[in-house]
């Protein structure tokens, strides 16, 4: 499957996509990005990114570990999503009764 990038774009959008893109592959109707490494990582949408949060960082995969420690065992396991970094950030500085024990 190859695309082509709109005709409407001008040249900088159009050099900018295909660098971005070069980096995403479809396989079997699934997205992956490829790690530094060239390991294949599953791009999950907003709702599994969600439950995939909350498991590792409550459930049995997680240990309530810092927001970079947490984002970095995702990416070990295999899954990914572009916000990844922030979305993680936010999160648990949305869990209170994580923040108790964060140095002010």
């Amino acid at each position: 499957m190859k695309g082509e990038c709109p005709y409407y774009l001008d040249k900088n959008v159009k050099r900018s996509l295909n660098i971005k893109s070069s980096s995403y592959v479809l396989l079997h109707e699934k997205l992956y990005k490829k790690g530094y490494d060239n390991i294949l990582l599953w791009c999950l949408s907003v709702s599994e990114s969600a439950k995939v949060l909350k498991e590792f960082h409550i459930g049995m995969c997680g240990g309530k570990y810092f927001t970079y420690t947490t984002t970095h065992r995702i990416i070990r396991v295999g899954l990914f999503w572009p916000i990844i970094f922030r979305e993680t950030f936010q999160k648990f500085r949305s869990y209170k009764e994580c923040q108790k024990f964060v140095r002010k």
